[in-house]
C-alpha cells in the first residue's frame, strides 16, 4: 500500500499565516524558551536621545505602519515584528528623520517575509510611501537593516505569547477564545504604536491585552483569574494590571479621537459612507496618511 503525507492546510491568498499547531502550543519547553529569550529583543528606549527623535515622531511612523498592515490584511504577527525591527535598528544607528519612512517600509517588508507566506511587495510599499522611496532604496536598506541587526530578525514579540496563554486557560470555551484572541491582537497593535510600553516585556503586554479583552466581552475577571493568566508567563499580577490600565486608557483615547473625526465622513444621498482604502484600483482609494507626511511635518 502506497503511503503519502497528509497536509490538512489549504492555501489561499487570504490565509497568509500558518494555523495553530497544538504540538507546539502544548509543549512547555516552547513557552519556557520564549520567556527566556524575549528580553534579548527588547528595544532600548534611550535611542530617542541618540537619534534626536521624539516619541511623537515614532508614533506617527508606527501608526503609518499599522495602517499599511490594515490595508494589506497582514496585521497578526507582522506589525509587532516590524515595529520591533524598527526600534532595534534605530537604537543602533543615527538616522535622519527623512529616512524614517524608508526604514519603516523596509521593516514591514522584512517582517512580512518572515511571518507570512505572501510578503508585501516592494511595489506596494513604494505606492504607500507615495513613491517617495524607490525600489532600489528599499532593497539596499533591507540589507543594511539585516546587517546592523546581525541577521537576528525573527524576534520574539508579544504576539507569540497570545496563543501560548490562551492554550493554558481552562475557563474559556472555543467561541470565547476566538473573540478574545482577535481583541487581544487588536490591543497589541495599539501597544506597538505607543512608547509607553517600551519598558515591559512582550509576555507582560500579551497577558495584559488578554485581560483587557476578557473584560471587554464582560467576562468575569476576579483576582484568581488574573493571577492564573499572569502565572502562565511567570510575572507579577500587579504589574500586568498596571499595563492593562494603560491599555484601557489608550483605547479610551482612540475612541475619543474616532468620535471627533467621525464628522469628516463623506455624505452620499443623505447616508454616511466611510471612505475605504483599497490598493490599488479603486477610485475611492486613499493611501494611509504618512510621513511624506513624516518628511513634511515640523518636528
Amino acid at each position: 500500500m502506497e503511503k503519502s503525507l497528509l497536509c490538512v492546510e489549504s492555501f489561499c491568498s487570504e490565509n497568509k499565516v500558518a494555523g495553530k499547531d497544538n504540538v507546539i502550543l502544548n509543549d512547555k519547553r516552547v513557552l519556557d524558551h520564549l520567556l527566556e529569550v524575549e528580553i534579548v529583543y527588547m528595544p532600548v528606549k534611550q535611542y530617542f536621545k541618540k537619534n534626536d527623535l521624539v516619541p511623537a515622531t515614532r508614533k506617527i511612523v508606527a501608526k503609518w505602519m499599522l495602517e499599511v498592515c490594515e490595508q494589506e490584511g497582514c496585521l497578526g504577527p507582522v506589525l509587532p515584528l516590524a515595529v520591533n525591527l524598527l526600534d532595534r535598528f534605530l537604537s543602533k544607528c543615527d538616522v535622519p528623520k527623512n529616512f524614517l519612512q524608508l526604514i519603516a517600509a523596509d521593516c514591514l517588508l522584512i517582517a512580512s517575509k518572515i511571518r507570512q507566506s505572501l510578503p508585501i511587495s516592494i511595489s506596494t510599499l513604494c505606492y504607500y510611501t507615495d513613491h517617495s522611496v524607490t525600489s532600489c532604496q528599499l532593497r539596499n536598506f533591507e540589507i543594511l537593516i539585516a546587517t546592523k541587526l546581525k541577521w537576528d530578525l525573527a524576534a520574539v514579540t508579544s504576539f507569540d505569547f497570545i496563543d501560548q496563554i490562551l492554550q493554558r486557560i481552562t475557563w474559556c470555551n472555543t467561541r470565547q477564545e476566538k473573540v478574545i484572541r482577535v481583541h487581544s491582537i487588536t490591543l497589541l497593535h495599539l501597544c506597538c504604536t505607543d512608547v509607553e510600553f517600551f519598558d515591559y516585556k512582550p509576555s507582560m503586554i500579551a497577558a495584559a491585552s488578554i485581560i483587557c479583552a476578557m473584560k471587554g466581552i464582560q467576562m468575569k475577571m476576579d483576582s484568581d483569574r488574573v493571577s492564573c493568566v499572569c502565572s502562565v508567563v511567570k510575572t507579577n499580577s500587579v504589574e500586568v494590571e498596571n499595563i492593562a490600565a494603560k491599555i484601557e486608557r489608550i483605547v479610551s483615547n482612540e475612541i475619543s479621537h474616532l468620535n471627533e473625526s467621525s464628522t469628516s465622513k463623506l455624505i452620499d444621498n443623505n447616508n454616511y459612507e466611510t471612505v475605504t482604502t483599497k490598493y490599488p484600483n479603486s477610485e475611492k482609494s486613499k493611501k494611509p496618511e504618512t510621513p511624506v507626511d513624516v518628511q513634511n511635518v515640523n518636528f
